[in-house]
């Protein structure tokens, strides 16, 4: 049996640090389509609109590539083997049909896809917090502040989420941006955590 050294942990966390260097781009490309297309009184056009659906595009790319690798990794950080990982599927998935059922039955908000990004962002999120602690990555101190991060800026997204159609435009803008910057300070967090 090979004993497990720091040096098998870093190296297992390589592909969780690329990942999150992904989601921190996909959060800030999100944003700035985001402010090209839904600041108030846009009108895009040419190269801005361009530029725009670039974004957009490198958004989604680096979320449908980040996203994977980070949870595609965490079942091999030496220590985190016997984290539940599924379960953290199972729970991310029961959670957005309450906040669905919540969300537009009691609040009667229109679902759109944003719901399902926040509630996927905080149980991957959530997850990766439980096999950096398993690991030993991070202490008692360290995992309870990142789950009461990740609790705050999530609580904050859902939030933004149920009011952005209740707002003026400008108020309604800049309610958008919130569950973004949420999710670019948790991946920059998280790429300081599994350096």
């Amino acid at each position: 049996m090979v004993a497990v050294t720091d040096a098998h942990v870093g190296a297992a966390l390589v592909p969780v640090w690329r990942g999150h260097v992904l989601l921190l781009a996909c959060a800030m490309l999100y944003l700035a389509w985001w402010v090209t297309f839904f600041r108030p009184g846009a009108q895009v056009r040419g190269v801005g609109y361009a530029l725009g659906v670039a974004c957009i595009v490198g958004a989604a790319a680096c979320g449908l590539i980040g996203a994977p690798l980070v949870a595609g990794s965490l079942g091999r950080i030496p220590g985190a083997e016997d984290v539940p990982l599924a379960g953290f599927l199972v729970g991310g998935a029961l959670a957005y049909l309450a906040l669905l059922a919540v969300t537009t039955l009691a609040l009667e908000r229109q679902a759109t896809t944003e719901l399902v990004l926040i509630v996927a962002w905080v149980a991957l999120e959530a997850c990766v917090v439980t096999c950096l602690a398993a690991a030993g990555v991070v202490g008692g101190g360290a995992r309870a502040a990142l789950y009461v991060l990740i609790a705050l800026l999530a609580c904050a997204s859902l939030v933004c989420y149920v009011l952005y159609y209740r707002l003026d435009p400008l108020p309604a803008f800049i309610d958008g941006t919130v569950p973004l910057v949420a999710a670019a300070i948790e991946s920059a967090v998280m790429l300081a955590v599994a350096r």
